[in-house]
């Protein structure tokens, strides 16, 4: 307890924030751990991988104007 009150201090109201990023941080190890099982145990194979050459254009979050919208068609653009 010593060294939670060191790096966030109760009385700085920094130990919810704390808590919160080391249980996501704790959540996101977990989620990561699970993929690289699921890969080890059945890896992809060059015939199932996507070669993009058929990238449809697509809105990233909703937006239809913008550097956004610009940037996903120029990568689109480079990967056909």
């Amino acid at each position: 307890m010593r060294r939670l009150n060191r790096i966030a201090p109760p009385a700085k109201r920094q130990r919810t924030e704390f808590i919160r990023k080391a249980v996501k941080d704790a959540i996101r190890l977990y989620e990561f751990a699970r993929m690289r099982e699921a890969y080890r145990r059945m890896p992809d194979s060059e015939s199932e991988a996507d070669d993009w050459s058929t990238c449809e254009e697509f809105e990233l979050w909703g937006s239809t104007t913008g550097r956004p919208r610009a940037l996903a068609q120029a990568l689109c653009r480079q990967l056909r």
